[in-house]
């Protein structure tokens, strides 16, 4: 028995639909007319009511920690298939955007996994000597741990 040969696909930025035949689309031209431009800070949006969105406007999850009073760190497994994890509750609470940042940031800067729950961060593992020096570093003044 013979191999069939390989059938091989033109990078050429063309799209060939069928056997031999070529349809002279790009993916560029395809998406040119009907794409929206990606949405950049100063510009107007329509959720806002046409108001401009400046950079210095929008609040930093690094900021919201500087302006953070307490931070409370808790280890717990109850509830979550004998797992341990630590929850971060921070006083006053963030926003849900504020707090998926502020989760992102902890889940690079301390190498766990991490989600957000109503009211509170929760990390993979018992991370409370970590987090509290992390959450220190950043500018929150009071933490408790327990």
């Amino acid at each position: 028995m013979e191999r069939a040969a390989k059938k091989r696909i033109d990078g050429d930025g063309d799209i060939s639909l069928g056997i031999g035949k070529k349809f002279g689309v790009s993916i560029g031209s395809l998406l040119g007319s009907d794409a929206k431009p990606a949405e950049k800070i100063g510009e107007p949006r329509a959720e806002s009511g046409g108001k401009t969105i400046r950079a210095d406007e929008r609040k930093m999850p690094r900021d919201f920690l500087k302006t953070a009073a307490r931070a409370i760190l808790r280890r717990e497994s109850a509830g979550r298939g004998g797992r341990t994890v630590t929850t971060v509750e921070l006083r006053p609470e963030p926003d849900n955007r504020t707090a998926e940042e502020l989760a992102k940031m902890m889940r690079k800067s301390l190498g766990c996994g991490s989600h957000v729950e109503p009211r509170k961060i929760v990390l993979q593992g018992d991370m409370r000597e970590r987090a509290a020096l992390w959450l220190e570093k950043q500018g929150v003044r009071e933490i408790s741990s327990g």
